[in-house]
């Protein structure tokens, strides 16, 4: 599936409506893994942001977080990638 991150908030829109209509607003939700963990966590938030009341997740927080952290990770795998290069082709 080839949508935007406000296109899985919309769709969680849909799901909530026809909850509360059909359901009495019982809803279950499941997170299927992606290829792609940057856009899965993007789309996460759009979601669990239609799940709260408005304002309380601060996705720009989460994303800045995001952005420092896999800085890190991938200076951590080109260490490792330079330790292990001798011995593996990487």
């Amino acid at each position: 599936m080839y949508l935007s991150d406000e296109g899985f908030g919309r769709l969680a829109d849909l799901v909530l409506g026809l909850s509360e209509e059909l359901c009495g607003g019982r809803t279950v939700l499941v997170l299927e893994g992606g290829h792609h963990p940057e856009a899965l966590c993007r789309s996460a938030l759009k979601v669990i942001d239609r799940l709260t009341d408005p304002g309380a997740v601060d996705s720009e927080a989460f994303r800045r977080r995001e952005d420092e952290d896999l800085y890190k990770i991938k200076r951590i795998v080109q260490e490792a990638k330079g330790h292990l290069s001798p011995y593996w082709r990487l």
